[in-house]
């Protein structure tokens, strides 16, 4: 990948995130609209659902304590997690391993920026209006970040093969 492209990818994904966390939940909130569109689903789609319970950050998170649009809503909320460090990762190992001879210097510091940002975006939440930091979510952070480096390794290996193969 371009360093130049990679290096947008960065900056355009850490202002998604910013600006994300920058609002406040009530702006955020999907449960009515999620709660509507479950109600036009067969209610076994949501009674199978109905044995899923577990503990997230001292609260429970099932059908029963947070309703059908709060379910979903959480679990959609965890994935964004997950895709958006997913993404700030892959974008920065693509960046930072063009410029760096050790490629296992490029993984550890992709990882090291992506668990800094993880942090700083908690805190930011922190200081937002109705939203809560919580270190469980640097944990999902740092899981879609390490899935974006590990996708940056093997992009990286398919397009020195393609590479390889163009100048033969």
């Amino acid at each position: 990948m371009n360093r130049k492209i990679a290096g947008i990818g960065v900056v355009l994904t850490a202002c998604a995130i910013f600006y994300s966390s920058s609002q406040p939940y009530v702006k955020q909130d999907m449960r009515s609209e999620i709660s509507t569109v479950f109600e036009q689903i067969p209610q076994c789609v949501t009674k199978s659902l109905e044995w899923i319970s577990f503990s997230y950050a001292g609260k429970m998170v099932s059908i029963e304590a947070l309703g059908v649009g709060g379910f979903i809503e959480f679990f959609i909320r965890k994935f964004a997690h997950i895709g958006a460090f997913f993404l700030l990762a892959f974008f920065l190992y693509c960046f930072l391993i063009n410029g760096i001879e050790k490629r296992w210097k490029g993984r550890i510091y992709s990882f090291f920026l992506s668990a800094l940002y993880a942090a700083s975006d908690e805190w930011h939440q922190g200081i937002t209006g109705g939203r809560t930091p919580l270190i469980q979510d640097v944990g999902i952070d740092l899981f879609g970040s390490l899935l974006g480096i590990v996708v940056g390794i093997l992009w990286m290996k398919k397009w020195k093969k393609i590479a390889s193969y163009s100048t033969d």
